[in-house]
């Protein structure tokens, strides 16, 4: 581009320049104005124009920074138009092309070692660009990151600590709190909350700012906070242009002045990434993807020789560890020829853990979306890396199941040219054209015209041919029904294919297809729209007459209302000729499995009022259900379930609950189905630690402004509300509990299904309440409904009266405002007190359910001090219980005010009495009936409310109480009953001691373990015995032995396995939040003895002596007694 006149402000340039040689007293300032005033010609003209002496600063070498003082600390800093300050960019980039050379030289030496685990040789790296290129807050934040991953958290806080100090810059500050709160691998997205300013528009400049240096995985958009780091270092001003690079808008890609100054740029900077983008953009015409091991690796892979990439790969990776493209093949490589994968384990460095992740990933099963969350974390931790930048982009896109849009990013990031790349083109000549640039063995034909074979290992066809038609959805679905593809893609296509049969109206065939592949793939879930949802019940009688089995299975797999469920639960048992699920005769067809183990379930049996007409005959039928399944298939689910409905049978029978209660929270179904996110809360809190650690922060938001208006961000308005320098109490293991408490607290709240919330809605609000409280009001004529907005006037009592005038008017007025009065005491208590409030929701100082979490940080921090609950069903069985006790007191509370809204609300009907009474006087006739009436009505009113605050009582355990012997009765029966050969049992014991109904279930399920374990053995033997059970309560303690013979021959060898059983148990209930692994009896005996009956004293022990096998158990009465 050749330079004009128009380009080139003569009289302004000159006088800079006269500025500069008559020694201007404020060069700095002079340099300030010529940046902000002048573009990249004018910079360049003033430059080529001023004396040597001052070319450095006109260079602005102070960028090259030489200590970390510096940092932030120039008062230079233009704000532009993106087009305007990319040529300053240029302009400056150009000056400091040696300096620029070096440190990319240099960082790649130092995101590799990082990478490789090499933290030592990384450091070296770091110190030579500090040393030999600048200074850089980038460096800094690495140190941090550093030490944190290899020294642990304390050193990090220490380095933050110690930079904090060096510089008061509170732009440098808040830079240094936000690089150590993003410095864990364990990365989530409540860290954002941390370190962005929360609130409306006027916090966008600096957010932006944060965005772009820390989030940016976030996604930078384009706008005036691009011109941040002209005051820092040349290191973080080049990185934030990088940065910004596969960000801008394509329009302003497209400019000629934006391309001209990209090639300036490239001309002297040597920088892959950079130089990938110019070729992309046709600024470089050379090609750069010369013949090399890359190239070879990537053509066996298009040809499908998994062997070749492997054994070409290995070397190459551990040479380019930032070769993200090369790691995925050899991945999948790995895969697709079944290779011994034990090298990829997590163990090791960073680019070890991310081969486990991706393996995991690209392997679906039940744990992919734990490795899938896992790595995501850390590419959004070490987003600085380039090569992390493009893995994030390959299983964002991944995450959304589209053929379609795989490689629709993906080119970003790469500093490597992929066939990928190929999507930076809107045009599918140039497409094909790049295609057949790189070399690697692909026949363009394949992928944009017609296919009639095979697709490629990535569906290129669809990628990035776009090829979405007949032809190609039979040779998907053909290939997935033959094998053909690669297990990472399933998910992709089972998602088109059922998508594909919505998009033509073949609903039947989608969901036959949905149901197939889980029962193939039951670990891979097909996203369903809710338009798609509408439509299928949209066509509801059409499909449950079809397919009544397939559309029941797809409904419940959907979580669709359980009324439509049973619908097609009812329509399958007519077609098949039964009238109870539990005559179907099973075949081992997987569907009706299905249907039996999940639609058939206790839910829908209950709306079969037909045949099951009260909740004993559901569970019975329930039992029978899972008896033929678990004879049929021997799967332990089935005899789990029948052995937890037996329980709650007897806890039925026991429990003496009012019948009228309405709250109820179905935490059994939360906790079956509901709360994946918490197991892997639950696997990060493991990993973490408890310590508090204190972190300098800077939060005088209004230092933080000043410094940005002082550098020319003049939009920023923003109320300060900061104080000064503070230390912040950092514990990440208290966070990490704390989300996995509010996430399961949303759920017992919130869940559509099963949640509180739904309860009270459909129990309590929806009509209910208003009905039963303004029942008796209405049977007496004393108030009236609204009819356009209005109370109609209460004709009733008025002719009754017979009054007209002045005393009919006021009568009339009397009775609207009283109608008004108790409708608005009645709808208080609807919307304002039986609601449920938490945190971020519209403030509602009456809502008697308030659940906010600043009520549950005491037993949170409680929650992590307790060691004994060191497995995650005892700390969500422990959350649910918090839960439950909060719920309680809430129910306490709601009651009490009720009492006093009855008091009030009996007040204001004697007053309507007096009033009324007052206006029509004794002498009418009709006075004496509305006496009555209002007395009536207050007794009425008086029982109404009884019934309601019998309402807010929960059905739980603790409304009934149990001695240990109907525990054991209810153990025993079940496990009779559900085997061939019935266990014998003799009892002795003095316990009579009632306990709370809180712990039946735990207690039902020690001895259930320890009975079936006797039964076993008893059968694994072939031996017929009697098993001893003796109960005795000394000193507080009931303490508990079951004795059973054991053959002499087996003696010794389970006094060893009992030695080892006992210390292994004692071991790990010593190491506090280490993880138990395996599902022994004994490990789940000893969780429920030591964790959940709320003692430490409790005791558990397995002893052989004299051919007897005993379990040995004491347990403390105070905490569990009733």
């Amino acid at each position: 581009m050749n330079v004009t006149n128009d380009q080139i402000d003569k009289k302004k340039v000159n006088d800079i320049l006269s500025q500069v040689k008559i020694g201007a007293s404020d060069k700095s300032k002079l340099l300030g104005y010529a940046l902000n005033t002048c573009n990249y010609y004018e910079l360049e003209y003033i430059h080529s124009k001023i004396p040597t002496i001052y070319k450095g600063l006109f260079s602005l070498s102070f960028l090259i920074r030489r200590d970390v003082a510096r940092l932030y600390q120039t008062p230079i800093q233009p704000c532009a138009s993106t087009i305007d300050y990319m040529g300053k960019l240029a302009y400056i980039i150009k000056k400091h092309a040696q300096k620029i050379n070096l440190y990319i030289k240099y960082k790649t030496q130092v995101d590799s070692s990082f990478l490789k685990g090499d933290y030592d040789d990384a450091r070296k790296m770091l110190k030579k660009i500090n040393d030999e290129v600048s200074y850089s807050f980038w460096a800094i934040a690495y140190e941090i990151k550093m030490d944190r991953l290899q020294y642990g958290i304390q050193r990090s806080i220490t380095t933050h600590n110690t930079y904090f100090h060096q510089n008061n810059c509170p732009i440098f500050q808040k830079f240094c709190n936000v690089a150590f709160h993003t410095s864990s691998l364990e990365y989530t997205t409540d860290i954002e909350k941390k370190v962005l300013f929360l609130g409306g528009e006027e916090y966008t400049y600096i957010n932006n700012i944060i965005i772009t240096h820390f989030l940016a995985y976030k996604g930078i958009n384009e706008g005036d906070w691009f011109c941040s780091d002209m005051n820092s270092s040349i290191i973080d001003l080049y990185n934030n242009f990088i940065a910004y690079l596969p960000n801008f808008n394509t329009s302003t890609i497209n400019k000629t002045e934006f391309k001209f100054f990209l090639k300036e740029i490239n001309s002297v900077i040597h920088d892959p990434y950079l130089l990938k983008i110019c070729y992309l953009l046709g600024l470089y015409f050379n090609n750069i993807y010369s013949l090399s091991k890359r190239q070879s690796i990537i053509h066996s892979y298009m040809i499908k020789d998994f062997q070749s990439v492997i054994d070409e790969s290995t070397i190459y990776i551990e040479d380019n560890p930032l070769d993200i493209e090369v790691l995925c093949i050899y991945i999948k490589s790995c895969i697709a020829s079944n290779r011994d994968v034990s090298v990829l384990s997590k163990e090791g460095s960073i680019i070890q853990e991310i081969k486990h992740h991706l393996f995991r990933i690209f392997r679906p099963n039940t744990e992919s979306t734990f490795h899938l969350t896992k790595l995501k974390g850390i590419c959004q931790s070490l987003y600085h890396i380039d090569a992390i930048k493009h893995l994030h982009s390959i299983i964002t896109a991944f995450e959304k199941n589209d053929l379609w849009s795989l490689c629709d990013n993906t080119w970003k990031y790469s500093p490597y040219l992929n066939v990928g790349d190929a999507m930076f083109y809107n045009n599918v000549d140039r497409r094909k054209e790049f295609i057949n640039s790189l070399g690697v063995g692909i026949k363009i034909a394949d992928i944009f015209d017609t296919v009639a074979h095979p697709l490629s290992n990535d569906a290129y066809e669809c990628s990035i041919g776009k090829q979405n038609n007949e032809n190609i959805f039979k040779i998907i679905a053909n290939g997935y029904k033959d094998g053909d593809f690669a297990p990472f893609l399933t998910p992709h296509i089972v998602s088109y294919i059922f998508n594909y049969y919505i998009g033509k109206y073949q609903y039947e065939d989608a969901i036959k297809f949905y149901v197939d592949n889980l029962t193939i793939n039951d670990y891979i879930s097909i996203q369903v729209e809710q338009q798609t949802i509408n439509v299928i019940i949209d066509n509801h009688e059409y499909l449950v007459n079809k397919i009544p089995l397939e559309l029941s299975i797809f409904y419940h797999s959907i979580n669709i209302d359980i009324d439509t469920i049973y619908l097609t639960y009812k329509r399958y048992l007519r077609l098949s000729g039964v009238t109870k699920a539990s005559d179907l005769q099973i075949t081992g067809d997987k569907k009706q499995e299905l249907f039996l183990a999940n639609v058939a379930s206790q839910k829908v049996l209950t709306l079969h009022v037909l045949n099951f007409k009260t909740i004993e005959q559901v569970m019975d039928e329930r039992i029978n259900i899972c008896t033929h399944l678990y004879d049929y298939y021997d799967n332990r689910r089935y005899s789990d379930e029948i052995s937890a409905i037996m329980r709650d049978k007897r806890i039925l029978e026991l429990n003496n609950k009012i019948v009228d209660n309405k709250i109820y929270v179905d935490v059994q179904s939360i906790k079956d189905s509901e709360l994946d996110e918490a197991k892997t809360l639950f696997k990060m809190y493991e990993q973490s630690t408890s310590s508090d650690i204190d972190v300098l922060q800077d939060s005088n938001i209004q230092r933080l402004i000043e410094k940005l208006e002082s550098m020319g961000f003049d939009d920023i308005k923003v109320i300060a509300d900061g104080c000064n320098n503070q230390i912040e109490k950092i514990n990440y293991q208290y966070d990490i509990l704390e989300r996995m408490f509010l996430y399961i607290r949303n759920q017992f709240l919130f869940n559509p299904k099963y949640g509180l919330d739904n309860y009270l809605s459909t129990r309590i609000r929806h009509g209910t309440l208003v009905n039963q409280l303004r029942n008796h009001f209405e049977e007496g004529a004393l108030i009236t409904n609204k009819k356009g907005g209005k109370y109609s006037h209460n004709d009733h009592w008025m002719n009754l009266f017979g009054v007209t005038n002045t005393v009919a008017i006021q009568c009339a007025a009397r009775f609207l405002e009283f109608s008004e009065l108790i409708d608005c005491m009645i709808y208080e208590i609807k919307d304002k007190y039986v609601q449920v409030y938490i945190e971020g929701m519209q403030k509602n100082e009456q809502a008697s359910f308030n659940y906010d979490i600043a009520s549950f940080k005491d037993e949170i921090r409680q929650l992590q001090t307790r060691t004994e609950l060191n497995s995650y069903d005892a700390i969500v069985s422990e959350i649910f219980n918090i839960l439950w006790m909060h719920t309680d007191n809430c129910l306490k509370d709601i009651k009490t005010y009720l009492i006093d809204v009855q008091r009030k609300m009996i007040e204001v009907l004697h007053n309507l009495e007096r009033d009324i009474i007052n206006i029509i006087t004794r002498s009418n006739p009709q006075w004496a009936l509305f006496h009555d009436t209002i007395t009536s009505c207050v007794n009425n009113i008086q029982e109404d409310f009884q019934v309601v605050c019998r309402w807010f009582n929960r059905s739980n355990y603790a409304d009934f109480d149990f001695t240990i012997m109907q525990v054991i009765d209810t153990s025993l029966g079940f496990i009779n009953r559900n085997n061939k050969i019935s266990l014998k049992t003799e009892f002795e014991g003095n316990s009579t001691t009632i306990l709370h109904g809180n712990y039946f279930g735990t207690i039902y399920d020690i001895f259930h373990d320890i009975l079936n374990n006797v039964l076993e053995y008893e059968q694994n033997h072939n031996v017929d015995r009697t098993c001893r059970i003796v109960t005795e309560e000394v000193n507080d303690y009931l303490n508990i032995k079951v004795i059973n013979p054991i053959d002499p021959k087996d003696a010794e060898t389970l006094k060893t396995t009992v030695t080892e059983i006992n210390n292994n148990l004692h071991s790990k209930f010593k190491g506090g939040r280490s993880r138990m692994e395996g599902n022994s009896g004994c490990i789940k005996i000893f969780n429920a003895i030591h964790n959940h009956l709320r003692s430490r004293n409790n005791k558990y022990e397995n002893i052989v002596e004299n051919n007897m096998f005993i379990v040995d158990i004491s347990l403390e009465l105070k905490p569990i007694r009733k």
